[in-house]
């Protein structure tokens, strides 16, 4: 998604410092909540998010594990860390930004062959 008259920095701020009525208002109808659950920002701050992907609705928590001046990844947590990942890389250019989002779901090994098409029919 390309944003006009956007900055990483603003993207990167927001993601670290998040609040309800702000997380709405970006999305109204498809993001209900984004809030921090501990006293930490940066690597190890665990959030709180409320959303629809698609139409299914999603309330998981997730751990920031990479943070950079132009990304930011967590791993979502339900009871424990899953192996799912949200990745969002930020482009600048003189215009605005482009932003870019990926997840990543998977265990490598024997066992993750076995239940990664569980964790992506649900994803």
């Amino acid at each position: 998604m390309y944003v006009p008259r956007m900055r990483a920095s603003r993207v990167i701020d927001f993601m670290l410092h998040p609040t309800d009525d702000l997380y709405r208002s970006g999305w109204p109808g498809t993001h209900f909540s984004m809030h921090a659950l501990n006293n930490r920002s940066g690597i190890g701050q665990v959030l709180y998010i409320d959303e629809l992907v698609g139409d299914r609705r999603i309330r998981m928590r997730c751990v920031v594990t990479d943070l950079g001046p132009d990304r930011i990844a967590w791993q979502f947590m339900y009871i424990v860390k899953l192996p799912c990942w949200l990745v969002i890389k930020i482009d600048d250019d003189d215009g605005g930004a482009r932003i870019t989002h990926t997840i990543r779901v998977g265990y490598s090994g024997l066992l993750g062959r076995l239940l990664d098409p569980l964790f992506r029919v649900y994803f």
